[in-house]
């Protein structure tokens, strides 16, 4: 009996243990305004609960997303993260931008790419300091032809409408860490899933 009551014990921290690991880092829909018939405006929360700085390693493209309805990708409007990035941050991003996502172009392309579309460059990794809090607005323009309306901008008030975005790959993440130790910036990149149940369902 003795046993088996230490071995629920142990079963109660290790629960106890990953539910503290999976809230380090947590993600929800806080507001929503609809601007006019075919553009949504949303307001999306990331929290770092944690004692570490992490990078998270997603994608600055967002996505409205229905399983019936044709997905609507995100324009990042203005986030807490585009004016707080240091020297080393700003050296990090340029590497891996210009590297990865804009391989195969010219130099004088890439800078007149970032000149031109600067939020989604800087928000093209997440850096999130221990115990912080950013805002991000992302404009969501349904542009998709449709005689009926109210069918077309359904995907804005059904129920089973959620906010999805893309990890980068492997190879992508591997890049990043490489980064990160050689500008031995105090950052880890967070490897945990972040899609929190429910979280991102923006009609919930």
């Amino acid at each position: 009996m003795r046993k088996f009551s230490l071995i629920i014990l142990l079963l109660i921290f290790v629960l106890s243990c990953n539910e503290k690991e999976k809230k380090d880092i947590e993600i929800c829909v806080e507001s929503k305004q609809q601007l006019n018939s075919h553009c949504l405006l949303v307001k999306l929360i990331i929290k770092n609960n944690g004692n570490k700085n992490y990078l998270i390693p997603i994608t600055p493209t967002f996505y409205l997303d229905n399983k019936m309805l044709q997905s609507i990708p995100s324009q990042i409007i203005t986030s807490d993260s585009t004016n707080k990035l240091d020297s080393k941050m700003e050296f990090l991003l340029q590497e891996f931008t210009e590297k990865r996502l804009y391989k195969g172009i010219s130099h004088e392309a890439y800078k007149m790419a970032i000149m031109k579309n600067y939020e989604e460059f800087s928000n093209s990794l997440f850096f999130f300091p221990k115990n912080s809090k950013r805002e991000i607005f992302l404009a969501f323009n349904n542009y998709q032809y449709c005689d009926n309306k109210s069918y077309c901008n359904k995907i804005f008030n059904d129920e089973n409408t959620k906010i999805r975005f893309d990890n980068y790959t492997n190879e992508d993440v591997k890049s990043i860490d490489s980064l990160i130790n050689y500008n031995k910036l105090n950052y880890v990149i967070y490897k945990k899933n972040i899609y929190l149940k429910d979280s991102l369902y923006i009609n919930r």
